[in-house]
């Protein structure tokens, strides 16, 4: 996604944030100009005005964020919240009723999103791959297409085969590497820009 990002941004002409003071984003950090183009394309905010977190994990209703905010999603219409553990108000509740309407997600069950949840690597590339599909990406999957599943070492939940067959088929997991981060493993932030 780091990859994606950068391409993204400047294919849109977002420059690099000359405005982001981020103390915990050093210049030379491998992850340094894509953060500083996701602040600049207000895809990501931080966590606060010199804080970017980096390291921390990443939560389910922070990525549904990033993804609206990716996709320049009006979220002012979003007043109301469908799960009971996202509370109206909260800042991420317009993103996730959002998420939910569009069928980007439906939570984890039993009539929750998974707030505070960290999100996994096939929960990203799942929610990735709706999301596109929401916005009018082709995200059909020939039927010649060979998924291969060893790349993922065959633990992929069954509700993300399609989500990963997608991914692999856009080169997206080429952004994960496999000898550092895995499909159960915490994602952290800057593993999503």
């Amino acid at each position: 996604i780091l990859s994606l990002m950068v391409i993204m941004a400047v294919s849109l002409g977002i420059s690099v944030c000359a405005e982001c003071e981020f103390q915990d984003v050093k210049e030379g950090s491998w992850f340094y100009d894509a953060v500083n183009v996701a602040v600049e394309a207000e895809v990501f905010n931080g966590t606060s005005k010199y804080e970017f977190s980096p390291h921390k994990p990443m939560t389910r209703e922070m990525f549904v964020t990033t993804l609206a905010r990716l996709n320049k999603v009006d979220v002012s219409q979003y007043t109301s919240s469908s799960f009971s553990d996202v509370k109206v108000g909260e800042w991420y509740a317009p993103y996730v009723e959002w998420a939910y309407r569009k069928n980007i997600t439906d939570g984890i069950g039993g009539g929750k999103f998974g707030v505070n949840k960290t999100i996994t690597r096939q929960e990203m590339v799942a929610l990735f791959y709706k999301s596109a599909a929401d916005f009018g990406e082709n995200t059909e999957i020939p039927d010649q297409f060979k998924y291969d599943r060893s790349y993922d070492k065959g633990d992929v939940a069954e509700w993300a085969v399609d989500g990963m067959k997608w991914a692999q088929m856009v080169n997206m997991n080429k952004t994960f590497s496999q000898s550092t981060i895995s499909l159960a493993k915490v994602q952290s932030t800057h593993q999503a820009t």
